[in-house]
């Protein structure tokens, strides 16, 4: 119920309007960690839990920014699970 999350896709048309529910986006500049996860999406939590495990261990502070996954594989229809590769990056301060 409390899960919040934007599907985004990247363009360098700058004649595309988006109208309706679609808009567009900017991700904000800064530092960012990035966490590499190879594997099923399926098991994207445990990665996830370790992130957070690492936030609290390094008391690093976190933006108060979205994090964000970006998916490496081409086409991840055609890719063993196993071979998903996937980065996660998080808004921390500098």
């Amino acid at each position: 119920q409390k899960l919040r999350c934007d599907a985004c896709i990247s363009w360098d048309d700058k004649s595309v309007n988006p109208q309706g529910e679609i808009q567009s986006k900017t991700i904000e500049g800064g530092r960012y960690a990035m966490f590499l996860h190879v594997g099923a999406y399926e098991n994207l939590k445990s990665t996830y839990d370790e992130i957070g495990d690492w936030i609290v261990q390094s008391g690093i502070n976190v933006r108060n920014l979205p994090m964000f996954e970006k998916y490496l594989n081409k086409d991840p229809r055609k890719t063993k699970p196993q071979n998903l590769k996937t980065e996660i990056y998080v808004p921390i301060e500098e």
